[in-house]
């Protein structure tokens, strides 16, 4: 993508956030690079036009494929739940809790667990749930002293203790090899009660701000990125009685505020249903909004979509594995699946496996057994072609293609007379 749009957009302002550690910065230059490669490659693009604002504002684009005859800018912005309270509460909460439990026994916090409980109040008749966990909450002393006791005492596996510190109520549990990303949770989930003041409506807000313009009387509107977000996934609500505001809800309020600025939101969720024996369902699940009254033919943003390849993972998957730092570029490698083929006909056998493990291997980086784990299965195959007498006779590469980040080796086996006992081979007289 980045290949594809050089000469229509600077690279640079993508390279920094797409290499970035932090998830937070490299998902929405994921998803920006997406969506802008894919309009561009619909004709009539024009990138961070000057012309734009007198005040130096620049959007995404202007595009005049999104919609047929009409001029329309837009930009993109993509969010997560990360942003939500509770979230950013139980993150920060939970590594002061850890840093505390290491001063007071050194290590201990590696064998924390946290489970943040659950607040229910009721407003306006309606039961709101939230965490206790103030994202700006300082821990008291005797909260403190309370954990360092607890880390102290040598706990049992399992064993927990529950903390109240004004607006924290938190249960830390002893648990030997807890994730040092995943140590918290809570049973609440991630639910919008305000339908004006939460993270999509002061994202669109944001959007609207920045693509004012006196000079341009063209449609506008922000193409918004799933990347974590359940209130996205979920556009209709996550309750079913309809107590917390739902992700169309807050989208519709803003286009229809008279001074909403912007003319349509587009929502791009990436899902993966997994199905019983089958392959897991992959794609984008796109919804378009507009101002009440407002037609626009789906036409052009149909064909956005057609042309951005299908997600190999949903916001929340994408987001976790983006925090392990699974995708870096010195990571370890995604491997393709490995097989055995047999060609009856020619009693022949041949076996595929991932290039990126045998390199792998032989720099160092795993070993034999990691090598065979990748190669699920053919260990017995590859013995039985031994048994048999026959050896490798030949090898080849076959490319993954741009959208897989491995290659295939294909090794094929024959009769090998090193590997065989001797035997009569001439030809009984007639």
């Amino acid at each position: 993508m980045l290949d594809d749009l050089a000469g229509v957009i600077s690279p640079t302002q993508f390279i920094s956030r797409l290499n970035d550690k932090r998830f937070e910065n490299a998902l929405p230059a994921e998803a920006e690079l997406a969506l802008v490669w894919a309009t561009n490659r619909l004709g009539g693009f024009e990138s961070e036009p000057d012309w734009y604002s007198p005040e130096g504002r620049r959007p995404e684009g202007v595009s005049t494929a999104l919609f047929p005859d009409k001029n329309t800018v837009f930009d993109v912005k993509a969010v997560s739940d990360r942003v939500m309270p509770g979230i950013v509460g139980m993150r920060g909460l939970s590594a002061k809790l850890v840093e505390a439990a290491n001063k007071a026994r050194k290590g201990s916090g590696a064998n924390l667990s946290f489970f943040f409980y659950e607040r229910r109040d009721y407003a306006n008749l309606k039961l709101h749930r939230s965490i206790y966990a103030p994202p700006n909450h300082v821990i008291g002393g005797e909260a403190l002293a309370r954990l360092s006791g607890f880390v102290r005492s040598g706990p049992d596996e399992y064993a927990y203790v529950d903390i109240s510190d004004g607006g924290m109520i938190v249960r830390v549990t002893w648990e030997p090899g807890a994730s040092k990303l995943f140590n918290y949770r809570s049973s609440t989930v991630n639910e919008i009660f305000d339908i004006d003041d939460n993270y999509i409506a002061a994202a669109l807000c944001e959007k609207a701000r920045q693509l004012r313009s006196p000079d341009f009387d063209g449609l506008k509107g922000v193409l918004l990125a799933d990347i974590g977000s359940a209130t996205l996934k979920k556009l209709n609500g996550i309750d079913p009685l309809g107590r917390s505001a739902s992700g169309r809800q807050i989208i519709q309020r803003h286009l229809d505020k008279p001074d909403s600025g912007l003319d349509f939101v587009c929502v791009f969720s990436p899902r993966v249903e997994h199905q019983i024996w089958a392959q897991p369902r992959s794609f984008w699940q796109v919804t378009a909004f507009t101002q009440s009254g407002l037609k626009l033919p789906m036409e052009g943003l149909n064909a956005l979509v057609s042309q951005l390849p299908e997600p190999r993972f949903d916001g929340y998957e994408l987001e976790h594995l983006h925090e392990q730092r699974l995708f870096g570029e010195q990571s370890r490698g995604w491997y393709l699946g490995s097989r055995m083929i047999s060609d009856t006909t020619k009693h022949e056998m041949s076996a595929t496996f991932s290039t990126r493990a045998l390199h792998e291997f032989l720099a160092g980086r795993i070993d034999g057994d990691q090598l065979r784990d990748s190669m699920i299965g053919m260990k017995a195959a590859f013995e039985y072609q031994l048994t048999r007498g026959h050896t490798i006779s030949e090898a080849r590469i076959i490319a993954g293609g741009i959208d897989e980040d491995d290659d295939l080796i294909e090794l094929k086996f024959a009769p090998d007379p090193a590997a065989s006992p001797f035997e009569n081979r001439s030809i009984p007289p007639r």
